[in-house]
Order: C-alpha cells, then sequence, then structure tokens
C-alpha cells in the first residue's frame, strides 16, 4: 500500500480547495462537493448509507474555516456551516472523492419553465420530466 500525505493546502480560488501530495501529484476540489461529501453520521444514515444532507442546504459560497490533521491519516474540516465532524482521510480524498459529483437540480427556473435541456441521463435529484 502507498503511503503518501498533504504536504500542502491551498486555495486556489473561493471555491476551489487544492492539495499537494507527497508522491509530487495535487488534487483539486470543490469546497462544495466536499462539504456535500461528508461522510459523518450527521449527514450519512449510518444503518442504510442514505445521505442525510441535501444539496439545498449547502451554501453556494460554502468555505473551510479551518482545516486540522487527524493523526497520519485524515484531515478534519471545520466549515462556514459550524459542521465539524467529519474526517477526510488522505485514501479517499486522493482516490475516491476527486471523482465524485453533486447530484444537480436540473430542472427548469421559475422563470423558464418551458425552457428545453439537452438530452442526458437521469442522475440523482434530477427532476426533468422531459428529455
Amino acid at each position: 500500500m502507498e503511503n503518501f500525505e498533504p504536504v500542502a493546502l491551498q486555495k486556489t480560488n473561493e471555491g476551489t480547495l487544492k492539495i499537494l501530495w507527497s508522491d509530487k501529484t495535487s488534487n483539486e476540489y470543490d469546497v462544495r462537493k466536499l462539504r456535500y461529501n461528508c461522510a459523518c453520521a450527521k449527514c450519512v444514515n449510518e444503518w442504510n448509507g442514505e445521505r442525510i444532507i441535501k444539496l439545498e442546504s449547502i451554501a453556494k459560497n460554502m468555505k473551510p474555516v479551518k482545516i486540522d490533521s487527524v493523526g497520519n491519516y485524515a484531515i478534519k474540516i471545520t466549515w462556514t456551516d459550524g459542521h465539524d465532524s467529519g474526517i477526510y482521510s488522505y485514501k479517499n480524498l486522493k482516490n475516491i472523492l476527486p471523482a465524485l459529483t453533486i447530484p444537480e437540480d436540473c430542472s427548469p427556473t421559475p422563470d423558464s419553465p418551458d425552457e428545453q435541456h439537452p438530452p442526458h441521463e437521469h442522475h440523482p435529484g434530477c427532476k426533468h420530466s422531459d428529455h
């Protein structure tokens, strides 16, 4: 098993956190996606794995307030909404979380209910009825 750890954390812009790894690679994370993908028991039902937190409840301007090391295996992030119980393991950050996406609410806006959207595969949270 490969051992790696963050050597630097950088704020790329208001919504992006970049982690430079000891293996000389890096990953950039949308901080709102990180918050949404928190795996703690407040965000994910520990019995059935269902996500409790809803995308709509996460502010678009969500940001980390504080990032702490947890042992030699993870980081803990305190968010602007006060949430701080999630632990993000280095393994998940490096290998899994970069591939995760936020389910988009791709329903038409109230201003344009007849707007046509390009065809796409359904994903969790998609509310289209006309493809």
